[in-house]
């Protein structure tokens, strides 16, 4: 007779979810839940394979998801440093205006 266990969808569901509150470490929640050591850990990379798990800090679910934010960041950052030159072109081109230079000659 075998000595394994069966858990449902529903409670390693649940068990991750306590996971990504954050309030346990894998190893504890394990001696928690009296899970087989390692058994945690084994479920959370399933999850994380399938797109299902997110991590306590926020983190994406998936290498994907990670990767599109890294590009996101990036553009993000991109457009911030020239919408820092246009407002400093302007600046520099009201100042021109104002002070009785024209871009046409006469």
């Amino acid at each position: 007779m075998s000595n394994k266990r069966y858990y449902s969808p529903e409670f390693k569901r649940e068990t991750l979810e306590m996971l990504a509150i954050g309030d346990y470490t894998i190893a504890g929640l394990e001696r928690t839940l009296g899970v087989t050591p390692g058994l945690v850990r084994q479920w959370k990379r399933k999850a994380q394979r399938n797109g299902e798990y997110v991590s306590p800090n926020g983190e994406p679910k998936t290498d994907k998801e990670a990767a599109r934010i890294r590009e996101l960041e990036k553009e993000n950052a991109r457009l911030r440093q020239e919408r820092e030159i246009l407002k400093k072109a302007m600046a520099i081109t009201s100042t021109l205006l104002s002070a009785g230079f024209s871009s046409r000659s006469e």
